[in-house]
């Protein structure tokens, strides 16, 4: 390419670069470097086309080969890779610093260019990270030939930043000329304060001439005013130079120096100091001179002083001391001035907090007569103080304030107001003389006038002296002027709130005045700043705003704290006791009271209290004898009183909860008394009145034949009598009474929503007493309720239970409105959703209504609300009931669990009853479950033996009656079944059940006359009831009478085995009365129907075997095996069926129908013991298995034993009672039987030969009467015996 062309084509390719044709000069250079491969300005326009394209690494190669083959003194190459590494910057820094070097070489004749690039120099190097000494130089030189002022300035200055960052000495020796160029330009702005912070602390450390340092930092602290540490040197440097003589030494002492004295940088310093301001990192004390922090600390410690910040004082004195401690000993002068200083302010700080002992202590300990010399006013005051006159009297001298003053102190008014005012004639403007002419003023009576005057005197003598303004405060309250005592009080608190006694004057003003908040803020503030020893008062007095604020938990606290302090004040044992009463804490107040009592034996209140909070958690029997205790400490106190009354009405609902009648009586009784004696004391106390009122309306819930005690007072209706002796009452009078006692409640306090409710609730109950008769009173009563009730809502609609009250009212037969009842009641629930009552009331209303559905749903509701209500469970039996659902027997069951409620028992055992009847002999799973496994005739008979007294009601006691007959007991189901007769009208249509049911039960019981009586009442006997009355006559050995009974009973029936058995009855009766022959016919007789009688058959058989006719015995057995199997058939037809075969020598056969009998039936004791019989008496080899079988029955071991023994068989008698006693160690029988045989035992081992046998059976048998034996097991042992 020659010339031309190669000129033509570097011209495209510069205009194509220009306009970014990147490419077309790619293609152009390439085409130019093909022919000519070194030429340099091709590859840099290449490299500037490839840097277009972002082929960085091509651009940056196409640069360095142009620098290779550029000519001496072409610029283009460098200029292109300086760009390229400006805008790309390259791994290694010093590529770039080379390029710039080589630039300055060929800008050598350009001095413009040159000073650029050797500017971009210097900011590429100090760019660096990291400190070299190379650099700095290189930098520093370079900047010296910069001409521009401002490009000279930003490069020291980077420079100096640069040097900043290194601790080399090199870098600070450089750093310190920078800034002595820069300050000469410098207009010192914030962004330059590091720096010029940075040189002054290298200077002040360098320097030696101070006052050099010191009018370099005046300068920067001029330029920087509030800049700490330029503050820091100056202070020092004053310091230092004060030190070495320099300055006024008054600087030193900062006992006398005065603020205005100080220069404006060491005020500034100072202000540091003052208390509150905090302390930057710079103006650490740690980092500050050991002068200079004595200094600063003691001066700080004055300020918190007249700041009356006096609990913080000692803290900063003993940094002041730790600082003295290093301060250099050529400074001695400055450290005992200092010391001493301190040491003064130490024994004012004492005295102004009344530490006065400790005042003396240090006086006392000191031993330096210039330091009690110089304190001897302060001393003599301390001795008065703590009451050590004659050592104040000693060093008073002629001082008359001083001696009025302990005049004072020893309540000798008149000489001290005499003494003071003769000083006072001395020192008028006195402010302690006239202070304490107040204070003896304030405390004379007569002289109350004057103490106004002096207060003041002393208030403006010295505004700052708090005790001034303190008795003024309570001068001007005992006056009876508050505002102005409140607003003296406050001007001393704030003087000095440190001073406890003033405090507690402020708080206690407050809190008279009604400024509880104000008062809190106080006594919080004070408990936070104060440790709890030194603040009881404030614990004390927050807790009591605390219980005011309904902050229970937190006044508890309060009091804990309090007594941390001081555990043996029984007033804070007491106030924290009363705040868990509040919250409803009793266990714990107790123990608080308890802790009181400790401390304080007599303390009546805590007594008292301990009875309240016992009786609120129910441990009423020691709520009563602590509430017996507090009245012996002061009888008649009318709130023991009441206690007394509300815990006995509290332990007469529990007995009324279990059903113990007398029980609650007894303590309604006792309640009526106690509340009566009260009432008299103080009749117009409504709660005494109300809880008369409960106390008597519990009556309602008794049977109505109980009897109560009331006194006279309250019988009497026109109210003249003042008897306090006790009547009795029934239970509607004593419901009378009950309403007049609510009618006095309502009266003290009509506003009182709960007593007319309480009163309705009273109408009501004496509406329920009332006969069909009365019907006009009971309606009368019950709108008078409903007015009560409707009084009570119009005082509070909030409650749910006076809307409830009314549908109850508005459902009673008398004055019954559905719509209004159901109104009420839905009100009620819609009220109170978790309302058991309301929805047990609503689903009642709906059963009346026959809506059973919702009935249902309502039950369900109040089910949901409180599962253990009872009544809620009884409405949904009910509805079972109505439905035909046997779950309605389980859930009366489930209510007769629950507790107290009159339906659900007596609907319970009628269930019981009923299900016995229907399902008699039938062995079913049902059956078996609800009637066996849950033992439901004795729970049915305990429940509605518990409540029969409350249901008057023929029905009731009848079922009650067939209950107890069930479970053998017959007496009381005699009484049950009397009272049944006697309550029953003549006309009712049971009657002639009821008395058939008296006669059989009296038959049982062995009253044969009054079982033969009741029968003969019956207007027409039944089948029945002539079989009873043949059964009595027998057992009366009326035979004759009996034959007739069984002869007309055989006339009135007609089934064939009611006819059997009659016939067999005969045949018994005919063997009484002596004519076997007769017997055989009539149980011939019997033996001929299908139906055969099985008891007459074996009677049969007995007969037949007695009289030794076997044939006709077989003939009898034979129809006795015939009949269907059940325990006694079963039993009679082994028994017999062995009988038979013994007779005929097959004893081995005859066993086994025993053993078959025995299988059949374990538990059977006639069985048992006739195997045992047979095997002992007969079969002697088998009787070891045989009683191996019997092994399980305890009476059958005993009977064994006693046959042994009566057999002569001591030994073995011995082994089988031992056995019995081992097994059954609680039957006493088998150790009065194990008694016999010992005896006989060691009766046979002393004498050689056996006693009489029969003897030791008769011991036996008299031993076993007297203890609880089997009517069984006693005849057998009588039989055998005889």
């Amino acid at each position: 390419m020659d010339a031309k062309a190669l000129k033509s084509s570097l011209k495209t390719a510069v205009e194509n670069i220009k306009l970014k044709k990147y490419v077309e000069t790619v293609k152009i250079c390439k085409d130019i470097l093909a022919a000519h491969p070194q030429h340099s300005r091709a590859l840099v326009f290449l490299g500037k086309a490839a840097e277009g394209l972002n082929k960085t690494q091509i651009a940056l190669e196409s640069y360095q080969k142009a620098t290779e083959y550029a000519e001496d003194g072409d610029m283009l190459p460098w200029q292109g890779l300086c760009a390229f590494y400006e805008k790309h910057a390259p791994k290694d820094p010093t590529l770039l610093s080379d390029v710039y070097t080589k630039l300055i070489e060929l800008y050598s004749s350009n001095k413009q260019k040159e000073l650029e690039t050797k500017y971009k120099l210097c900011k590429h190097l100090l760019n660096q990270a990291t400190y070299t000494k190379e650099v700095a130089a290189k930098c520093f030189e370079l900047c010296s030939h910069l001409t521009d002022e401002s490009e000279q300035f930003e490069v020291r200055k980077d420079l100096a930043e640069f040097c900043m960052n290194s601790e080399v000495t090199e870098a600070k020796v450089m750093l310190h000329e920078l800034c002595l160029l820069l300050s000469q330009t410098s207009s010192f702005p914030d962004d330059e304060l590091d720096l010029w912070e940075t040189h002054t602390k290298y200077i002040y450390e360098k320097e030696e001439h101070l006052k050099l340092v010191l009018q370099w930092t005046d300068k920067m602290l001029r330029a920087y005013p509030h800049c700490s540490t330029f503050s820091v040197i100056v202070a020092e440097i004053h310091c230092q130079l004060s030190v070495c003589g320099s300055f006024d030494s008054q600087l030193v002492d900062l006992a006398t120096v005065k603020l205005n004295l100080l220069t404006s940088q060491l005020l500034n310093f100072f202000n540091r100091f003052l208390p509150g301001a905090p302390f930057t990192d710079s103006i650490c004390p740690e980092k500050l001179s050991p002068q200079l922090q004595c200094c600063g600390f003691l001066f700080q410690a004055r300020k918190l002083f007249e700041m009356k910040s006096f609990k913080q004082v000692p803290a900063v004195l003993e940094k002041a001391l730790l600082a003295l401690n290093h301060v250099p000993r050529c400074l001695s002068t400055c450290v005992s001035t200092y010391k001493q200083q301190m040491d003064d302010l130490k024994l004012l700080l004492n005295f102004k907090q009344k530490k006065y002992q400790e005042v003396i202590n240090v006086c006392n300990d000191e031993g330096n007569a210039e330091f009690v010399k110089r304190h001897c006013r302060m001393l003599s005051i301390s001795y008065i103080e703590v009451g050590n006159f004659t050592k104040a009297e000693s060093m008073l001298g002629e001082d008359k304030a001083l001696q009025g003053y302990m005049e004072l102190k020893q309540d000798s008014l008149s000489e001290a107001f005499n003494l003071l005012t003769a000083a006072l004639v001395e020192s008028p403007k006195s402010v302690e003389v006239n202070l304490w002419l107040g204070q003896v003023c304030y405390l004379t009576p007569e002289r109350l006038s004057e103490a106004a005057k002096y207060l003041l005197t002393a208030a403006k003598l010295d505004p700052t002296n708090e005790e001034s303004f303190l008795f003024l405060g309570l001068y001007y309250n005992k006056i009876g002027d508050k505002t102005k005592g409140l607003k003296c009080i406050k001007k001393a608190y704030s003087l000095n709130a440190a001073d406890d006694k003033i405090c507690l004057a402020y708080v206690d003003e407050l809190m008279a005045l009604g400024y509880n908040n104000e008062a809190k803020e106080i006594l919080v503030r004070t408990t936070q700043l104060a440790s709890v020893e030194h603040c009881k008062w404030a614990w004390f007095r927050l807790g009591n705003l605390m219980i005011q604020d309904g902050n229970f938990t937190e006044a508890a606290n309060c009091f804990q704290q309090a007594l941390r302090s001081d555990s043996k004040d029984s007033n804070c044992w007491e106030c924290l006791a009363d705040s868990y009463v509040k919250r409803g804490s009793y266990a714990p107040a107790i123990l608080a009271f308890t802790e009181a009592l400790k401390i304080n034996p007599n303390s009546f209140y805590s007594k008292y209290s301990i009875a309240l909070s016992k009786y609120k958690l129910g441990l009423n029997s020691e709520s009563l004898e602590q509430y017996l205790e507090v009245l012996s400490m002061k009888p008649g106190y009318i709130p023991a009183l009441k206690g007394l009354g509300d815990v006995h009405l509290a332990v007469a609902r529990e007995a009324l909860n279990q059903c113990i009648y007398g029980k609650a009586v007894s303590n309604i009784n006792s309640a009526v008394s106690y509340l009566t004696e009260a009432a008299v004391g103080r009749p117009n106390l409504s709660c005494i009145w109300k809880s008369l009122g409960d106390a008597l309306n519990l009556t309602f819930h008794l049977p109505l034949n109980s009897r109560y005690k009331c006194p006279q007072l309250l019988t009497d209706i026109t109210g003249s009598s003042k008897d306090l002796t006790s009547v009795e009452v029934d239970g509607r009078t004593a419901l009378a009474i009950a309403s007049r006692c609510y009618s006095q409640c309502s009266h003290l306090n009509p506003n009182h929503s709960q007593s007319w409710h309480d009163l309705a609730v009273n109408y009501l109950s004496q509406a329920k007493l009332l006969s069909e008769d009365q019907k006009e009173k009971k309606r009368s009563m019950l709108l008078s309720a409903v007015q009560f009730c409707l009084k009570a809502l119009s005082l509070d609609r909030g409650i749910a239970e006076y809307y409830n009250l009314l549908g109850v009212l508005y459902l009673q037969p008398d004055i019954f409105d559905a719509l209004a009842a159901q109104h009420y009641l839905i009100l009620a629930v819609e009220l109170d959703q978790k309302n058991a009552v309301g929805w047990t009331n609503l689903g009642s209303l709906y059963l009346k209504q026959d809506k059973v559905t919702l009935a249902h749903k309502a039950f369900s509701a109040a089910q949901s609300a409180d599962p253990k209500y009872v009544e809620c469970w009884v409405g949904q039996a009910m509805v079972a009931q109505i439905i035909g659902d046997n779950e309605a027997m389980d859930l009366f069951r489930h209510a007769t669990d629950l507790g107290h409620n009159i339906e659900g028992r007596l609907s319970y055992a009628q269930w019981v009853l009923q299900t016995l009847i229907e399902n008699k002999g039938d062995n079913s799973e049902y059956f078996k479950y609800s009637i066996e496994k849950l033992e439901a005739v004795p729970t049915s008979c305990y429940a509605l033996g518990n409540i029969i007294d409350m249901v008057p009601v023929a029905q009731a006691f009848d079922t009650y009656g067939l209950l107890l007959e069930r479970l053998g007991l017959y007496k009381m189901a005699a009484k049950a079944l009397t009272d049944c007769v006697q309550i029953a009208d003549d006309d009712c249509p049971n009657m002639v059940h009821y008395r058939s049911n008296l006669a059989r039960v009296l038959c049982k019981t062995g009253d044969y006359n009054s079982c033969l009586d009741q029968l003969k009442l019956q207007a027409h006997q039944s089948e029945y009831d002539v079989s009873v009355a043949a059964l009595a006559c027998y057992k009366k050995r009326a035979y004759s009478e009996s034959w007739e009974k069984y002869k007309e009973l055989l006339e009135m029936v007609e089934s064939d085995e009611m006819k059997s058995h009659i016939y067999a009855a005969l045949g018994m009766l005919s063997v009484k009365c002596g004519d076997a022959e007769a017997a055989k016919t009539f149980f011939f007789q019997c033996s001929q129907y299908d139906a055969a009688s099985t008891q007459g058959l074996a009677a049969f058989c007995s007969l037949a075997l007695l009289t030794g006719e076997g044939e006709l015995a077989v003939a009898a057995l034979t129809e006795l095996l015939r009949c269907p199997d059940d325990a006694d058939t079963v039993r009679l037809k082994c028994m017999f069926s062995s009988y038979m075969e013994a007779l005929k020598g097959e004893l081995f056969v005859s066993r086994n129908h025993l053993l078959k009998g025995i299988h059949s039936n374990p538990l059977d004791l006639a069985l048992h013991s006739q195997l045992l019989t047979l095997s002992v008496e007969h079969m002697p080899e088998s009787s070891e298995s045989v009683l191996r079988l019997c092994d399980s029955v305890n009476s059958v071991q005993m009977l064994a034993a006693v046959a042994r023994l009566s057999s002569g068989h001591v030994t073995s008698a011995l082994r089988l009672i031992q056995k019995a006693t081992h097994t059954y160690p609680g039957d006493s029988s088998n150790w009065v039987l194990l008694l016999c045989v010992v005896r006989a035992a060691r009766s046979a081992a002393d004498t050689g030969h056996m006693t009489d046998s029969t003897e030791s059976s008769l011991l036996a048998v008299s031993n076993m009467h007297r203890t609880d034996m089997k009517e069984s097991l006693l005849e057998w042992l009588n039989y055998f015996t005889h």
